[in-house]
């Protein structure tokens, strides 16, 4: 009955959430051809250095307070982590400002590689902002559980980036568009959600003496997932930018488009769990019910995530070159050899939370600490010995990593392992068609192909 009740919720809150992404998503996929005929793969390989570097400093700028905002159990104390959030983020960004100020633009310009210029180097400090601004007032409207709200945003998110990036790109500004396609993003995410706060006055009544007690009772965020996100983040940020910097022609440019195709099912499906996580599993370990819950997300994962993703690895490498013209055929094979690990993170990524939910963060931080050691330490390897194969050890690297990482987490839950068997393949079936529809739809190409000539 109870395994019932939260498949209801699950379904629900999921109904709520993907509707406004899936729009979101279908808005930036349409303009995402017309963006590849305008921008080069080296504008997106500026795209994606911006990116890493921003991302990378962005999710621990709140030192994860933010994350804590959905956990507190009295509101007052959830009202208190948002203005810890937002001071802590403040205090980031000028402390960049700070460091981009002394130390030489030809330093960082000549470290990036293929990122240059001086007036992208001072965006860095407004997408810092901007992206722990959106996460913060993210967090306290999924605490509110208002799932419809954030979907609306996201539609709006989407289409005012892409519209941003599609005009600027037209108008010849080459990746500067990109970048503020990009800012645009989290800038209106952040401003909308942050205005309906402001007129709910959620900081009001707040005390200056109550912010230590509140920063002390959440001490293991900042203490343990400061360090976790840092290293799950650089895990994947620093090789991006590492092949960015190596100079390896444009395949950070090869590698973002075909991350982004990758990632669609995972924003669509997986970051919608996450935050049903976020509000749900907190109730579920109270109740001693963790172990089935994780169950329950897992069963969901697999069966909606892991057949479109196998899917995109088979059809890739022939339909990107007809999608985003005949320059980008290296980003679908790049999907290809990407496949298995983004599997595994899909399953991954929701469940991690369950180290925060346990009180277990500490090790969630080993964990991750010790992905980055050897996804940066095989993206290193691969650069001096076999630079032709640098994107294909990245994603082998990611693939064990996200492997031995749910291994632990299933430890740690203490969930059986027939239980966990049963939740990958109970259905198999749902996978199995998306594979036969992949092996059809690659054998139908040379047709296709040869009815349009």
């Amino acid at each position: 009955m109870k395994e019932k009740s939260s498949s209801t919720t699950f379904v629900k809150s999921m109904s709520a959430l993907v509707s406004g992404t899936v729009v979101g998503q279908l808005i930036t996929a349409l303009t995402l051809p017309i963006l590849t005929r305008i921008y080069s793969p080296e504008d997106f390989a500026m795209l994606a250095a911006f990116n890493a570097i921003t991302s990378l400093v962005a999710i621990v700028a709140c030192l994860r307070y933010d994350i804590a905002i959905p956990f507190a159990e009295k509101e007052k104390e959830a009202r208190i982590l948002v203005a810890t959030s937002f001071i802590l983020a403040m205090m980031c960004v000028i402390l960049v400002i700070i460091i981009l100020s002394i130390i030489p633009s030809e330093w960082i310009i000549s470290t990036l590689g293929n990122f240059s210029g001086k007036a992208y180097i001072w965006l860095i400090p407004l997408a810092i902002l901007s992206l722990a601004s959106f996460s913060i007032v993210q967090n306290w409207y999924t605490r509110l559980k208002k799932f419809k709200f954030i979907a609306g945003i996201r539609v709006l998110q989407a289409s005012s980036a892409s519209g941003a990036q599609l005009i600027m790109g037209l108008s010849g500004l080459g990746p500067l568009g990109l970048i503020l396609g990009y800012l645009f993003n989290s800038i209106v995410g952040a401003f909308l959600m942050g205005v309906t706060m402001l007129r709910n006055k959620i900081t009001h009544g707040i005390k200056i003496s109550e912010f230590s007690g509140v920063a002390k009772n959440n001490k293991k965020f900042p203490m343990y997932s400061t360090w976790e996100a840092l290293f799950n983040s650089g895990a994947i940020q620093l090789p991006i930018l590492m092949i960015a910097s190596f100079g390896i022609g444009p395949e950070a440019g090869y590698l973002a488009i075909s991350m982004y195709m990758l990632q669609v099912p995972m924003v669509l499906v997986g970051n919608s769990v996450g935050q049903i996580y976020y509000s749900e599993a907190p109730k579920a370990h109270s109740e001693g019910l963790l172990s089935d819950f994780n169950i329950l997300m897992l069963k969901r994962l697999s069966t909606l995530g892991t057949g479109p993703l196998i899917f995109a690895g088979i059809i890739s490498p022939s339909i990107f070159v007809w999608i985003f013209g005949a320059e980008w055929e290296r980003a679908g094979q790049m999907v290809r050899f990407m496949t298995p690990w983004f599997i595994l993170q899909f399953m991954t990524s929701p469940l991690s939370l369950a180290f925060t939910t346990i009180g277990r963060q500490k090790l969630g931080s080993q964990l991750q600490a010790s992905g980055l050691l050897v996804r940066t330490g095989a993206v290193t390897a691969a650069a001096f010995l076999f630079p032709e194969f640098i994107v294909e050890v990245f994603a082998l690297s990611g693939a064990i990593f996200y492997g031995y990482y749910l291994i632990a987490l299933f430890r740690v839950v203490k969930t059986p392992w027939l239980s966990v068997l049963k939740a990958f393949i109970g259905n198999f079936w749902v996978t199995f068609i998306w594979l036969i529809f992949g092996v059809v739809v690659l054998l139908s190409f040379p047709l296709f192909k040869e009815l349009l000539i």
